[in-house]
């Protein structure tokens, strides 16, 4: 008898797939355990692997890495605010629930506070300076919950640290006044 028939091989086909649908959970987690383990039985190969095809797209993915990066700061200029305060929220064990729809709709492009507009710079080692964007906690014991953030500067920010807004303003009023007898 030979191979299996066309008919036969659509039907092992649609089998195959229908089974993968309703163990969909199953396989993935299969999936991941798999990967996962051969990660740490294979580290020196799959860097090699990595190593090899960031030689060979080199250019390409500078590029596309650059591009994306300069894309999502100008139609998501909170993208990078929120991914960077949900890591810190994981490693120190603290709630996170901001949304992007959160963050899309308080965002105005200014701070909240001064209403001074944010200066955002794409990808470089000047992105922090006093007039980026920066995620603040109302109350900085509390999580990052709605109803605790909104977007500031990041001097304005600083200046906070682990302070309230009262204690920002007086330290804010009391280098005002020092200057104003300058």
């Amino acid at each position: 008898m030979a191979g299996k028939t066309k008919e036969q091989k659509a039907r092992n086909t649609i089998k195959t797939q229908e089974w993968r649908a309703a163990h969909r959970a199953r396989v993935n987690a299969w999936s991941r355990e798999y990967a996962r383990q051969r990660r740490r039985k294979y580290p020196e190969l799959l860097r090699g692997y990595a190593r090899k095809w960031r030689l060979t797209h080199l250019k390409q993915s500078r590029i596309n890495s650059r591009d994306e990066r300069r894309k999502r700061q100008e139609f998501r200029p909170w993208f990078e605010l929120l991914r960077s305060a949900k890591r810190r929220a994981e490693q120190k064990g603290m709630q996170f629930l901001l949304t992007a729809k959160w963050a899309r709709d308080r965002w105005a492009g200014k701070c909240e506070i001064s209403e001074v507009p944010f200066i955002t710079v794409v990808a470089s080692k000047k992105a922090r300076g006093p007039y980026a964007p920066s995620l603040d906690r109302i109350e900085p014991e509390r999580g990052y919950v709605e109803d605790n953030c909104r977007f500031i500067l990041f001097g304005i920010n600083c200046l906070k640290g682990s302070g309230t807004d009262a204690d920002m303003n007086n330290i804010a009023q009391a280098v005002v006044h020092k200057r104003s007898m300058q």
